[in-house]
């Protein structure tokens, strides 16, 4: 099989989430980010014309919220974005999360948090009179990032990805996921690809759900301006000390 996940794409997610960093005020010096991706690709490798394999999607079925409070954004992204069905030859459908959480001037605590699930449906249908068989080709990659920057007085992270992937009859059945949390590890990925063939009697259908899930959650309160002015002057206080001594 040749389908791969183009170099690019890989890294569309650090990125974004490095632009996420420096475009906000402050947020290069004291933030959380999180930001959690899933992707999968689906590719028809043979043909035959008594066998119709249709994707499906529908955005009715797509679940997505966001939430913010004080210094905070937080967005999702899916593929397709409008309903779609169509004959299946190559098909791309992902689901993207993305929290940030920043110091500014003022103190306080920021919150986001945002989350996406999106359902597709691969259809299979033997319109002819005898058995037949089609075979597809399946990749998939998720990652989860999160990244806690500058002294705070609070932070958390988590960032979460997973993929669920079975037929009617269950004879093809992939569920997967990865997650980062704040003192823990920074970023996890996973990824696989393989082919896969359903046999189907003639006038048989079979149906292949793909479900895609990404959240995003971005905790921060910064050290409050007193506190370090406090700070400071314990720190002169104490040198004042030594050259008096």
């Amino acid at each position: 099989m040749y389908m791969n996940f183009d170099n690019g794409r890989r890294a569309l997610a650090p990125i974004a989430l490095a632009a996420g960093l420096l475009a906000l005020p402050g947020l290069a010096s004291a933030g959380t980010v999180t930001s959690a991706t899933a992707v999968a690709l689906f590719e028809r490798i043979d043909y035959d014309p008594n066998i119709t394999v249709t994707y499906e999607l529908s955005t009715a079925d797509t679940v997505s919220t966001t939430r913010t409070s004080g210094n905070a954004v937080a967005s999702t992204l899916q593929t397709p974005n409008t309903d779609i069905a169509e004959e299946l030859f190559f098909q791309d459908q992902d689901a993207q999360s993305q929290a940030e959480a920043y110091k500014t001037g003022k103190t306080g605590l920021g919150s986001a948090s945002a989350a996406i699930s999106n359902e597709a449906y691969v259809v299979i249908e033997n319109t002819g009179t005898s058995d037949g068989s089609v075979t597809l080709g399946w990749e998939y990659m998720l990652e989860a990032i999160q990244q806690v920057t500058g002294i705070r007085s609070f932070a958390s992270a988590f960032a979460y990805a997973e993929i669920v992937m079975f037929d009617d009859f269950f004879s093809f059945d992939i569920s997967e996921s990865v997650q980062a949390l704040y003192d823990g590890a920074s970023s996890m990925t996973a990824e696989d690809f393989g082919e896969v063939t359903f046999d189907l009697p003639a006038g048989g259908i079979n149906v292949l759900t793909i479900q895609l899930i990404t959240e995003a959650d971005a905790q921060f309160v910064p050290v409050p301006a007193t506190a370090a002015l406090l700070a400071l002057g314990l720190l002169g206080l104490r040198g004042v000390r030594r050259r008096a001594g």
